[in-house]
């Protein structure tokens, strides 16, 4: 897949954001799962209104609680 710049990884942590409940329900059920895991990779669905209304107190909480967000780039292409 390296041919056509395509990168696969796996979520640590499933939002289930598919489900129907309200921005402070995702909240706390995300929040409790990263509790849980203490750090990795949140898979969340931009197709969904919920996730994107919960997504600001998301970002805020996790910088509160000293996570960061990292930005996934592919490898220089000497290490591959």
């Amino acid at each position: 897949m390296s041919e056509r710049h395509i990168v696969v990884f796996g979520a640590d942590v499933w939002a289930s954001d598919w489900n129907p409940m309200s921005p402070g329900q995702q909240l706390r059920l995300i929040l409790g799962r990263i509790d849980e895991v203490g750090r990795g990779i949140v898979l969340f669905h931009d197709t969904k209104a919920q996730t994107a209304r919960m997504l600001p107190a998301f970002l805020r909480e996790l910088k509160r609680r000293g996570y960061r967000i990292v930005h996934v780039v592919p490898a220089p292409a000497a290490t591959r």
